[in-house]
C-alpha cells in the first residue's frame, strides 16, 4: 500500500506512513462510500459556509428581504384578485346583457298583444256600430204577422232575433241572419242561447267567429232594440249546417241586460215539433231578410217536397228564403215548428227553398 503523500511503500494494514506520518487510506475511504464521505463533507463545509455569511448578514437586510418578498406576494394576490374581478364584471355585464334583451322581447311582444288586442276591440266595436247604423237606418214598420200562420207566429216574434256577424277575420265584409233566442227550463242565465244556421255565423277564412245579436221587444217598432255579443259557436252534429250561439251583455248604449233575456226567450223544453209533414202542407217563415229584413218578415208557402243533403233531411218549400232569413223558423198553421230556413246558393235549387228538418234531426 503506497502512501498518497509522499509515494513510500508501508506494510499491508498500517495506518499511518512510516515514511512521513501521513494517513494511509484503506478500502473503507475508497470507491462509492468514500466519494459519499467526500461529497458530505463537501456539502456540510457548503452549508456551513452560506450560515456563516447570514450569520454575518445585518439585521436590517434581511428584514428588507422579507419586506420585499411580502410585498411581492400580495402585489402578486392583488393581481389575481382584479383579473378575477375583472372576470366577473365581464360575465355580470353579458349576464346584464342578454337580460336586457329578454326584457326587450317581452317587451315587444307585450305591446303586440296590446296592438292586437286594441284592434279586436276596434273590431268590436265597429262590428257593433255597423249593426246600429244599419238598425237605426231603417223607419218604423207596421207588419202584422197575427194573420200569418195564426197565434204561433205572434207568440213567437219577440223570440226571433237578428244576427251580424263578420265574414273574416278583417271586420270588412259583414254576414247577416237571423235566429231564435231560448231558454232552458231552469232559466239559469248561462242557458239562453240563439238556434241559427251554421253558415251564418261560420267564417270563410276560418278565424274565430264574432257576431251581434239584435232583440226587438216589439216587431212594430224597429227603433226600439236590444244588443248582445257573442263569441264563437258552438255545432250540434258534425257536418250539419245548424249552430247556438251564446249572447253576452255588450258594451253599448243599446245593450240588453239578462233579465231582458228572460223577457223575450223562448222555452225551449215547450217546443212542439212537426211530427208529420206532407206535400201540399200550409207553412210560414219568420226572419230578417236581406231584402226588405229591416223589420221581421213572415213569407209563407207550401211544402214542396223532401230530399236528403249528406244524411241530413231537408223540407222543400215555395216560401221566399233569402240568405237573411237562414237560421231563422218556419212553422205550420197547427203551430208545430218545421224547422230552420236555409238559404240556398242560386243554382242549386233555383227557386225552391230548404228546411232543416228538426224533428228528423233530433230524433235520428
Amino acid at each position: 500500500m503506497f502512501c498518497h503523500n509522499c509515494g513510500q511503500k508501508n506494510i499491508e494494514g498500517s495506518l499511518f506512513c512510516e515514511n512521513c506520518g501521513a494517513k494511509v487510506p484503506n478500502d473503507n475511504d475508497t470507491g462509492i462510500i468514500g466519494n459519499l464521505k467526500l461529497k458530505a463533507k463537501e456539502y456540510f463545509l457548503l452549508l456551513n459556509s452560506q450560515l456563516s455569511k447570514i450569520k454575518d448578514t445585518p439585521p436590517l437586510k434581511v428584514f428588507g428581504i422579507l419586506f420585499l418578498i411580502i410585498i411581492f406576494f400580495s402585489a402578486y394576490h392583488f393581481y389575481k384578485s382584479y383579473e378575477q374581478t375583472q372576470q366577473t364584471i365581464l360575465q355580470t355585464s353579458q349576464q346584464l346583457e342578454e337580460t336586457k334583451t329578454k326584457l326587450n322581447d317581452i317587451a315587444s311582444s307585450t305591446a303586440q298583444k296590446l296592438t292586437d288586442q286594441e284592434k279586436e276591440l276596434s273590431q268590436k266595436t265597429g262590428q257593433i256600430a255597423k249593426l246600429e247604423a244599419d238598425l237605426k237606418s231603417t223607419s218604423n214598420s207596421n207588419v202584422t204577422v197575427s194573420n200569418v200562420g195564426g197565434n204561433a207566429l205572434s207568440s213567437l216574434s219577440p223570440s226571433v232575433v237578428k244576427i251580424i256577424c263578420y265574414s273574416d277575420v278583417y271586420g270588412e265584409d259583414l254576414q247577416m241572419g237571423s235566429g231564435v233566442l231560448y231558454h232552458s227550463a231552469s232559466g239559469d242565465p248561462s242557458t239562453y242561447f240563439v238556434e241559427t244556421n251554421l253558415h251564418v255565423v261560420q267564417t270563410s277564412d276560418g278565424s274565430p267567429s264574432k257576431c251581434a245579436i239584435a232583440v226587438y221587444p216589439s216587431y212594430r217598432n224597429t227603433s226600439n232594440y236590444l244588443v248582445y255579443k257573442t263569441a264563437g259557436y258552438k255545432t250540434y252534429k258534425y257536418g250539419v249546417d245548424f249552430a247556438y250561439l251564446i249572447p253576452q251583455i255588450a258594451d253599448s248604449e243599446n245593450a240588453g241586460t239578462t233579465s231582458d233575456l228572460g223577457k223575450y226567450a223562448k222555452n225551449f223544453t215547450s217546443n212542439t215539433y212537426c211530427k208529420s209533414t206532407g206535400i201540399g202542407d200550409h207553412i210560414s217563415i219568420l226572419g230578417y231578410p236581406g231584402v226588405g229584413g229591416s223589420s221581421l218578415t213572415a213569407t209563407d208557402g207550401i211544402v214542396s217536397g223532401f230530399e236528403y243533403d249528406e244524411g241530413t233531411r231537408f223540407i222543400k218549400t215555395s216560401a221566399k228564403i233569402d240568405h237573411g232569413n237562414s237560421g231563422g223558423v218556419a212553422i205550420k198553421d197547427s203551430g208545430c215548428i218545421l224547422g230552420i230556413p236555409t238559404f240556398v246558393e242560386t243554382g242549386r235549387a233555383e227557386s225552391i227553398g230548404r228546411i232543416l228538418d228538426l224533428n228528423d234531426l233530433f230524433n235520428n
